[in-house]
Protein backbone atom coordinates (compact mmCIF):
# COMPACT_ATOMS: atom_id res chain seq x y z
CA UNK A 1 0.00 0.00 0.00
CA UNK A 2 1.84 3.48 -1.14
CA UNK A 3 1.79 6.38 0.05
CA UNK A 4 0.33 7.68 -3.19
CA UNK A 5 -2.90 5.07 -2.86
CA UNK A 6 -3.25 6.40 0.84
CA UNK A 7 -3.08 9.75 -0.18
CA UNK A 8 -5.82 9.52 -3.15
CA UNK A 9 -7.52 6.86 -1.26
CA UNK A 10 -7.80 10.03 2.20
CA UNK A 11 -8.93 12.38 -0.50
CA UNK A 12 -11.86 10.05 -1.41
CA UNK A 13 -12.86 9.88 2.14
CA UNK A 14 -13.02 13.54 2.54
CA UNK A 15 -16.14 13.91 -0.12
CA UNK A 16 -19.59 12.91 1.94
CA UNK A 17 -17.68 15.16 4.26
CA UNK A 18 -17.22 18.00 2.78
CA UNK A 19 -20.81 18.35 1.10
CA UNK A 20 -21.64 18.29 5.15
CA UNK A 21 -19.50 21.45 6.50
CA UNK A 22 -18.60 20.19 9.79
CA UNK A 23 -19.32 16.60 10.54
CA UNK A 24 -19.87 15.77 14.03
CA UNK A 25 -20.64 12.23 13.60
CA UNK A 26 -20.14 9.59 10.16
CA UNK A 27 -20.46 6.03 9.88
CA UNK A 28 -18.14 4.74 7.28
CA UNK A 29 -18.14 0.69 6.51
CA UNK A 30 -15.02 -1.23 5.83
CA UNK A 31 -13.02 -0.35 9.17
CA UNK A 32 -9.50 -0.88 8.04
CA UNK A 33 -9.63 0.53 4.36
CA UNK A 34 -7.39 3.85 3.41
CA UNK A 35 -10.80 5.32 3.05
CA UNK A 36 -11.27 4.75 5.99
CA UNK A 37 -7.73 5.64 7.50
CA UNK A 38 -7.91 8.89 6.12
CA UNK A 39 -10.64 9.87 7.40
CA UNK A 40 -9.96 8.92 11.06
CA UNK A 41 -6.38 10.86 10.48
CA UNK A 42 -8.57 14.04 9.60
CA UNK A 43 -11.24 13.49 11.63
CA UNK A 44 -9.99 11.16 15.31
CA UNK A 45 -13.49 9.77 16.81
CA UNK A 46 -15.70 10.69 14.03
CA UNK A 47 -15.84 7.00 12.35
CA UNK A 48 -18.27 4.38 14.14
CA UNK A 49 -17.08 1.14 12.82
CA UNK A 50 -15.43 -2.37 13.62
CA UNK A 51 -18.21 -4.52 12.89
CA UNK A 52 -15.76 -6.32 10.78
CA UNK A 53 -13.05 -7.14 13.57
CA UNK A 54 -12.97 -10.52 15.83
CA UNK A 55 -11.71 -9.86 19.12
CA UNK A 56 -10.25 -7.85 21.57
CA UNK A 57 -6.76 -8.48 19.64
CA UNK A 58 -8.29 -6.67 16.65
CA UNK A 59 -9.74 -4.29 18.53
CA UNK A 60 -7.43 -2.92 20.81
CA UNK A 61 -5.45 -0.73 18.57
CA UNK A 62 -8.83 0.85 17.42
CA UNK A 63 -9.71 2.00 21.07
CA UNK A 64 -6.29 2.80 21.68
CA UNK A 65 -5.31 5.03 18.50
CA UNK A 66 -8.89 6.87 18.80
CA UNK A 67 -9.57 5.80 15.49
CA UNK A 68 -13.13 4.80 16.79
CA UNK A 69 -15.53 7.35 18.05
CA UNK A 70 -18.45 4.47 18.10
CA UNK A 71 -17.24 0.73 18.75
CA UNK A 72 -19.96 -1.48 16.50
CA UNK A 73 -19.58 -5.05 17.63
CA UNK A 74 -21.32 -7.49 15.10
CA UNK A 75 -22.41 -10.66 17.25
CA UNK A 76 -21.47 -12.88 14.60
CA UNK A 77 -17.89 -11.53 13.97
CA UNK A 78 -16.85 -11.29 17.62
CA UNK A 79 -17.89 -14.95 17.90
CA UNK A 80 -20.96 -14.45 20.43
CA UNK A 81 -22.53 -12.17 23.31
CA UNK A 82 -19.47 -13.04 25.98
CA UNK A 83 -16.78 -11.54 23.53
CA UNK A 84 -19.05 -8.62 22.79
CA UNK A 85 -19.13 -7.77 26.08
CA UNK A 86 -15.30 -8.00 26.75
CA UNK A 87 -14.82 -5.58 24.13
CA UNK A 88 -17.64 -3.34 24.85
CA UNK A 89 -16.30 -2.86 28.42
CA UNK A 90 -13.02 -2.24 26.54
CA UNK A 91 -14.59 0.01 24.49
CA UNK A 92 -15.60 2.02 27.76
CA UNK A 93 -12.93 1.95 29.29
CA UNK A 94 -11.52 4.35 26.66
CA UNK A 95 -14.43 6.29 26.52
CA UNK A 96 -15.93 5.33 23.46
CA UNK A 97 -19.76 4.68 23.21
CA UNK A 98 -20.79 1.01 21.72
CA UNK A 99 -23.70 0.96 19.48
CA UNK A 100 -24.13 -2.90 18.54
CA UNK A 101 -24.11 -3.67 14.52
CA UNK A 102 -27.29 -5.19 13.28
CA UNK A 103 -29.83 -7.05 15.04
CA UNK A 104 -31.43 -5.63 18.03
CA UNK A 105 -33.11 -7.54 19.67
CA UNK A 106 -30.14 -10.18 20.22
CA UNK A 107 -27.96 -7.05 21.49
CA UNK A 108 -30.67 -5.98 23.91
CA UNK A 109 -29.31 -7.92 26.56
CA UNK A 110 -26.01 -6.41 26.13
CA UNK A 111 -27.48 -2.81 26.22
CA UNK A 112 -28.59 -4.05 29.66
CA UNK A 113 -25.49 -5.11 30.72
CA UNK A 114 -23.24 -1.92 29.53
CA UNK A 115 -24.03 1.49 31.26
CA UNK A 116 -22.71 3.47 27.84
CA UNK A 117 -24.25 1.74 25.40
CA UNK A 118 -27.58 3.69 24.02
CA UNK A 119 -28.69 2.97 21.05
CA UNK A 120 -29.30 0.03 19.09
CA UNK A 121 -28.79 -0.08 15.34
CA UNK A 122 -31.96 -1.46 13.34
CA UNK A 123 -32.00 -2.64 9.76
CA UNK A 124 -34.58 -5.44 9.58
CA UNK A 125 -33.00 -8.01 7.60
CA UNK A 126 -33.45 -10.85 8.92
CA UNK A 127 -35.56 -9.92 11.75
CA UNK A 128 -38.84 -10.91 9.50
CA UNK A 129 -37.74 -14.64 9.50
CA UNK A 130 -37.80 -15.08 13.22
CA UNK A 131 -41.02 -14.76 15.89
CA UNK A 132 -40.37 -13.34 19.74
CA UNK A 133 -37.87 -10.56 19.04
CA UNK A 134 -38.27 -7.81 22.23
CA UNK A 135 -40.89 -5.15 21.71
CA UNK A 136 -40.04 -1.61 21.13
CA UNK A 137 -42.17 0.56 23.03
CA UNK A 138 -43.63 4.12 22.45
CA UNK A 139 -40.96 5.73 23.59
CA UNK A 140 -38.54 3.57 21.27
CA UNK A 141 -37.06 1.56 23.48
CA UNK A 142 -36.37 -1.82 24.05
CA UNK A 143 -35.84 -4.00 26.74
CA UNK A 144 -35.14 -7.70 26.97
CA UNK A 145 -37.82 -10.64 27.94
CA UNK A 146 -38.05 -11.35 31.36
CA UNK A 147 -37.26 -15.10 30.81
CA UNK A 148 -33.67 -16.52 30.19
CA UNK A 149 -32.23 -16.56 26.57
CA UNK A 150 -33.30 -14.35 23.67
CA UNK A 151 -36.47 -16.01 22.91
CA UNK A 152 -36.27 -16.09 19.43
CA UNK A 153 -38.27 -18.87 17.18
CA UNK A 154 -38.22 -20.05 13.63
CA UNK A 155 -41.96 -20.29 12.67
CA UNK A 156 -43.02 -23.76 11.11
CA UNK A 157 -43.46 -21.69 7.59
CA UNK A 158 -40.12 -20.69 7.56
CA UNK A 159 -38.48 -24.04 7.87
CA UNK A 160 -40.41 -25.30 5.61
CA UNK A 161 -39.75 -23.03 3.17
CA UNK A 162 -36.33 -23.15 3.52
CA UNK A 163 -35.53 -26.60 4.68
CA UNK A 164 -32.67 -28.20 2.64
CA UNK A 165 -33.73 -32.01 1.01
CA UNK A 166 -30.81 -34.54 0.21
CA UNK A 167 -31.77 -36.23 -3.04
CA UNK A 168 -30.64 -40.09 -2.93
CA UNK A 169 -28.27 -38.92 -5.46
CA UNK A 170 -26.13 -37.01 -2.51
CA UNK A 171 -26.09 -39.32 -0.11
CA UNK A 172 -23.18 -41.46 -0.71
CA UNK A 173 -23.34 -44.74 0.32
CA UNK A 174 -21.13 -46.23 3.32
CA UNK A 175 -19.19 -48.58 0.44
CA UNK A 176 -17.99 -45.62 -1.37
Amino acid sequence: YTTLFRSVDGRQALLPLMLQGRPRHALFLGVGAGITAGVAARWPGLLAGGEHLQGQTEVLPFLQHRALGIFQPDLAAMGGLSECLRCGRLAEAFGIEVSPHFLPGLFVHLAAALPGLSWLEEFPLLEPLFEGWPVIDGEGMMRPHDVPGHGLRLPDAVVRRYRLRASPQSIASPSE
